[in-house]
């Protein structure tokens, strides 16, 4: 069985845990909606706090410039139990994660703005769901002369590339630390999409389009109810073979292959939302106790992968 995320949270903030960064995109702001929807729910206080200026600190001066919809964080609350212990969570909106050359300062920065002298940090990070195929912010690609967007096995093996070298950046990082235990790391698998595709991928650029009078093809508005592989999932796997560091991976893949009833759908028009989830306690619970799992699992030589 899996706790609720309210236990989850519990046991970072019994370990000393005083603030947790989920880094990723508009996926990972939905996560930390819900996980305060949660907290919420489990009878936590819930406060929200000023994620601009906590942004401001968490830069000064060494962070390269982000895109308008981009923000370190973009949203930040703090959560207290009733015996007292608090955690500050915060959403890292970054549209290619596994290319931003301010990670480690940023990661940095977080160890100094701790909210008690010495408190632990835990960091999950996820690289977005628009990373793969073009390499989102290019600036921020190792090779931004690359066709990424027209040549998909260049554009895979760069997104497998980058994201292995983000592992093992952050893991060296954390290695030469004072007190590595201060500083726990995760990696979450991107979710699948459920669009209507022929290979069972769900992948936005994979689906079907189907012809309608003086409009010509256009996408099917459906969402598939469920997904078979390809796509992140096969990049998932990669990277999990090239990368040495050890970081443990949240598994989403089989929480979320078969909820495409879980997506908005029909948005008007000829697009359907087949990417965002809707609020979903069933999974947000589960979800967040794997990641609590694996950022509580020592790092090793290989990487570990939690899907209990």
């Amino acid at each position: 069985t899996t706790s609720s995320a309210g236990e989850a949270m519990g046991r970072l903030a019994s370990r000393g845990i005083g603030d947790l960064y989920l880094w990723g995109d508009a996926a990972t702001m939905a996560d930390a909606h819900h996980l305060f929807c949660e907290l919420l729910r489990a009878r936590w206080a819930v406060e929200e706090k000023d994620a601009g200026a906590f942004a401001a600190e968490l830069a000064n001066g060494t962070v390269p410039t982000l895109q308008p919809y981009e923000r370190l964080p973009f949203k930040s609350f703090k959560a207290c139990q009733r015996t007292g212990r608090c955690l500050r969570v915060h959403a890292m909106r970054l549209f290619g994660v596994a290319r931003f050359a301010g990670v480690t300062n940023v990661m940095d920065a977080a160890l100094k703005l701790t909210p008690t002298a010495g408190a632990r940090v835990a960091h999950v990070f996820n690289d977005g769901l628009m990373s793969w195929p073009s390499l989102i912010s290019t600036v921020k690609s190792p090779d931004p002369a690359l066709d990424l967007m027209n040549d998909a096995q260049a554009g895979a093996d760069a997104y497998v590339k980058s994201v292995a070298t983000l592992l093992d950046t952050i893991t060296r990082w954390r290695r030469a630390l004072p007190d590595p235990e201060r500083v726990l790391l995760a990696w979450r698998e991107t979710y699948p999409q459920h669009f209507v595709t022929g290979d069972g991928s769900g992948l936005a650029r994979a689906r079907l389009r189907r012809t309608v009078s003086g409009l010509g093809a256009v996408p099917d508005l459906a969402c598939a109810p469920n997904v078979t592989g390809g796509g992140y999932a096969a990049l998932e796997r990669r990277i999990r073979e090239r990368s040495k560091a050890g970081v443990p991976v949240v598994e989403t893949f089989d929480l979320y292959k078969d909820r495409g009833d879980l997506h908005l759908g029909p948005r008007g028009g000829f697009e359907a939302d087949c990417t965002s989830y809707c609020y979903a306690p069933h999974l947000v619970g589960p979800l967040f106790d794997r990641a609590v799992v694996a950022l509580l699992r020592p790092p090793s030589g290989r990487k570990k992968r939690v899907n209990k």
